[in-house]
């Protein structure tokens, strides 16, 4: 250790007090192998080199003291702790040199936005005009403006300056108008191919009216077919209303031969016990009525002297055929409602 005040060394085991300036060395030395500071040492050293001032002047006191019997004394020599040497101090890093501002480039001048109008078929009747020939029904269906627009069309898109400043500030509207020739240097045979002249010659005689017939033949066309299209719709109205009756016949035909095969084949099954009202008897077609007569008679063992009704009778089982044809007797073998029912059934078969 190193007493922090005169800078004496120990060897352990060390003393409690500096012997050389009685410093409480427990408390206040440092001992090695802690966390070495440039700051501690320093204020060791100041400590060390303060107290060797202070024994110096203690002992040149102490040797006046004594006097000059006793002769000079010299001082012991001390053992000269060596200064520590001081931490370098880093070197300062070098400053960035400062950036140079770049000049801004000078802005490249924009060009200005084009507002026309970029469809390169905008403006246009016929944008086909100067490549294919326009139908004299097309020209037929135009105004006559439109007609005259179809003209200027043409011109236009080969370059023509209008005079009129109506018409060119209109074209000027339009990216694909760019005019390159004036009116005084202009000539339809010069600028324009046969195609576009011949368009334009069409045009013309559709200004002096020489298709007007078009329109009025295809109108008179378009009325005959309205009304032939409207004859061939009611024709399919009544047709399908037709097909509707006999489907609603059918479905009722079907429903009443359902019923008369759930009942044994029988249009009325019990019309021996009840009487039949006129809206039954009435809702009949000739055929009904005639079976609904003959049920009654093949209930009480009538034998049909035709062979359809014996047949189509003898497929049931109720059916038991006693007596023929030329032993009935209506009165010997039907009850009164019978009777009565035979009599409007017979009224009703007169009526069909």
């Amino acid at each position: 250790m190193i007493c922090p005040r005169c800078g004496k060394k120990f060897n352990d085991p060390v003393p409690p007090q500096c012997p050389e300036c009685g410093c409480n060395l427990r408390e206040t030395t440092v001992r090695a192998g802690r966390p070495f500071s440039w700051t501690g040492t320093r204020i060791a050293v100041i400590l060390a080199i303060a107290a060797a001032i202070l024994a110096e002047v203690y002992m040149s006191g102490r040797s006046i003291g004594q006097g000059a019997s006793l002769g000079p004394e010299k001082e012991p020599p001390r053992e000269e702790t060596p200064a520590p040497e001081p931490e370098p101090e880093p070197e300062p890093e070098p400053e960035p040199a400062p950036e140079e501002e770049e000049e801004p480039e000078a802005a490249e001048e924009e060009e200005e936005p084009d507002n026309r109008n970029q469809d390169p078929y905008a403006g246009q009747v016929f944008p086909y005009s100067s490549d294919e020939k326009i139908t004299e029904y097309s020209i037929a269906m135009l105004e006559e403006d439109e007609m005259y627009a179809a003209i200027n069309e043409i011109r236009a898109r080969n370059g023509y300056r209008f005079k009129d400043d109506s018409l060119f500030s209109y074209y000027s509207g339009f990216a694909w108008y760019e005019p390159r020739i004036s009116s005084d240097s202009w000539s339809d045979d010069k600028y324009l191919s046969d195609l576009e002249q011949e368009n334009i010659s069409l045009l013309q005689r559709g200004l002096n009216g020489d298709f007007r017939n078009l329109i009025e033949d295809e109108s008179e066309e378009a009325a005959r077919a309205e009304e032939e299209q409207k004859k061939k719709e009611e024709e399919e109205k009544k047709k399908a209303e037709e097909e509707k009756k006999k489907e609603e016949e059918k479905k009722k035909e079907d429903k009443k031969e359902d019923k008369k095969t759930a009942s044994g084949g029988q249009i009325f099954p019990d019309s021996s016990s009840r009487l039949l009202t006129d809206a039954e008897v009435s809702s009949l077609n000739a055929s009904e009525v005639q079976y609904a007569i003959n049920e009654i008679m093949a209930r009480n063992g009538y034998i049909f002297s035709n062979s359809d009704y014996q047949k189509y009778y003898e497929q049931f089982d109720w059916y038991k055929g006693t007596i023929p044809a030329d032993q009935w007797a209506e009165k010997g073998h039907l009850n009164a409602t019978e009777s009565e029912n035979i009599e409007k059934l017979a009224a009703r078969r007169s009526q069909l």
